[in-house]
């Protein structure tokens, strides 16, 4: 089994190195009460203090205000000195324990320095509901022994003595693949013999395959279509690739080819050459978002809309709207020509809104309050059955920014208060801004939230230049413009004019601008590396009016 990092969007967690196991994983023959025992596995680790957890539960963080770049940076040196990553499922519960030793062992090292002794190591990985998936034993780089199960329980295959089949396991839930990704047989603790690479397992349909000797690649190895054409065949001798490797076209026609020889190109590519025989295909459920009143939509904007409703999102015909000013969420199923009331009342302010193609539609807010240097009490309504029923959640942050849905998992980006609270004159939207997720049952989401792991999640890098008002009642940002899993693409420049209020988005940038308040703090003048400076109204975000000529 191999670590499928990311995330995806899932969390990370660094076990440090230290002479006797920091926590014993749960035995592949679990209790029956399984979940009980992966969340006491995950307490142990939180509470070691020869543990690192990179993204601990919202509600158990052992380390406290620490900030997004210490923590990476400590989650790195863990890996240089062999600790562990335990990935963690959005609500908590143990995901897959990776041993890092076995890559450091693969560096090279210096002839004045001896080799370690192959370590002892474990791998383990779970299902969401805390039941095993795998439980691995390696010596070194070679498997030792390894047990694999589905989601009910029931035993896969095993691998004994080093040597058996071994199963690589799905845990990403956002993957378009089966829950068994492939099949590799060992002897000796390596792979010696097929590995095939399952796009179904239960319906044995490949995706690929390849022959091993010893650990290495040897002869021939394939690749198949979606549709079951052979895409792509290439040799290999010694781990090397070596001969002929061919790509075909849909109608099984060859496409290019080229030759190898001890893992070097000694003819070019004839043909049309493709490198790319799978294409990942887009994500099925997407949540698109806009703030209220703005254009992002082409249809149903306020002003065009004399029935008040802020049209904000669409999935085919299915319109959703909400009239800020009642607290009224319409639907509509004829693209806005009939509106009907899907929810009478939200109770709170709404702030965006959001729809899916799967007639799910995500509202929040934030309530009133008379202390937010203490934090904006946030609301998440939401329906995932066209609006026939509604839940209500809170995000665990203390001042809620974004919020995002993908598949079955949601994602919060907003801000934590350190535990000595705001300084006198201090402005909240100047803290780190962080993304925290959890799972999405049928039920609502989950009980738990997790921090994400910067920098993978997406979330902005810091404010980089910070300007207070001259009369000290408003701030002026410049910040990493939220940029998703390739990173910051970009600048954005905030006006924060009350800690009880969000952050006005004055302006998008490409490159690091430099920001300015006008005279008595009214105007802010924005001046992009080779463009025209920019004067933006602070209450508007426009351009200032001037004077009727009289």
């Amino acid at each position: 089994m191999k670590a499928h990092l990311l995330l995806a969007l899932l969390t990370v967690a660094v076990v440090g190195a230290v002479a006797a196991p920091v926590a014993s994983a749960p035995a592949a023959e679990a209790a029956p009460d399984y979940r009980a025992e992966a969340e006491a596995f995950v307490a142990k680790c939180l509470k070691d203090p020869n543990a690192w957890v990179m993204n601990p539960p919202v509600d158990a963080d052992p380390y406290g205000d620490s900030s997004a770049e210490d923590r990476f940076k400590k989650f790195f040196d863990a890996i240089q000195q062999g600790g562990d990553v335990l990935l963690l499922y959005p609500d908590a519960m143990p995901c897959e324990l990776n041993p890092r030793t076995m890559k450091r062992e693969r560096l090279a090292r210096p002839p004045s320095e001896p080799a370690e002794a192959p370590r002892p190591q474990s791998h383990r990985q779970w299902f969401p509901d805390g039941r095993p998936m795998g439980a691995e034993e390696y010596l070194g780089q070679n498997l030792v022994s390894g047990l694999y199960y589905d989601a009910k329980g029931n035993l896969l295959g095993r691998v004994d003595q080093g040597k058996g089949t071994a199963f690589e396991m799905n845990i990403l839930q956002a993957s378009d693949f089966g829950q068994v990704v492939a099949t590799c047989e060992y002897a000796g603790g390596k792979r010696n013999g097929l590995c095939v690479y399952w796009r179904d397992f239960d319906k044995k349909l490949k995706s690929g395959q390849e022959t091993y000797r010893d650990g290495k690649k040897e002869g021939l190895a394939l690749a198949w279509m979606q549709s079951g054409q052979l895409n792509i065949l290439a040799h290999y001798k010694d781990g090397l690739q070596d001969g002929d490797e061919v790509y075909f076209k849909p109608d099984g026609s060859v496409s290019s080819s080229r030759r190898y020889e001890k893992g070097k190109i000694i003819k070019g590519a004839t043909g049309q050459y493709d490198p790319k025989p799978y294409q990942q295909p887009p994500w099925e459920r997407t949540v698109r978002y806009t703030s209220l009143g703005t254009r992002d939509w082409p249809v149903g904007t306020e002003e065009a809309d004399p029935s008040g409703v802020v049209t904000v999102g669409r999935a085919g015909n299915d319109l959703w709207g909400v009239r800020p000013k009642t607290g009224e969420v319409l639907f509509s199923d004829n693209r806005g020509r009939t509106w009907t009331v899907a929810k009478a009342d939200l109770g709170f302010k709404p702030v965006q809104i959001g729809v899916s193609n799967y007639s799910e539609v995500f509202i929040w807010g934030f309530l009133p309050t008379d202390t937010p240097e203490k934090g904006l009490p946030n609301r998440i309504v939401f329906s995932r059955d066209r609006g026939a029923t509604w839940h209500t959640a809170t995000a665990p942050v203390d001042y809620m920014l974004s919020l995002m849905v993908q598949r079955d998992l949601l994602v919060v980006g907003g801000k934590f208060l350190p535990k000595a609270g705001l300084k006198p004159g201090e402005d909240w939207f100047g803290l780190y801004n962080w993304m925290i997720a959890t799972s999405l049952t049928p039920a609502g989401p989950g009980k738990r939230w997790t921090k994400m792991a910067p920098p993978f999640t997406g979330g902005d890098v810091g404010v980089v230049q910070t300007v207070q008002r001259p009369d000290a009642k408003g701030w002026l940002y410049v910040a990493r413009e939220l940029g998703g899993i390739d990173g910051p693409s970009g600048y954005e420049v905030y006006y924060h004019g009350s800690l009880g209020e969000l952050p006005k988005l004055m302006a998008r940038c490409a490159a690091k601008p430099d920001v300015a308040f006008g005279p008595a703090g009214k105007t802010v003048e924005v001046r992009e590396p080779d463009k025209p400076a920019v004067v933006l109204d602070v209450q508007t975000g426009k351009p200032p009016v001037e004077p009727a000529l009289r």
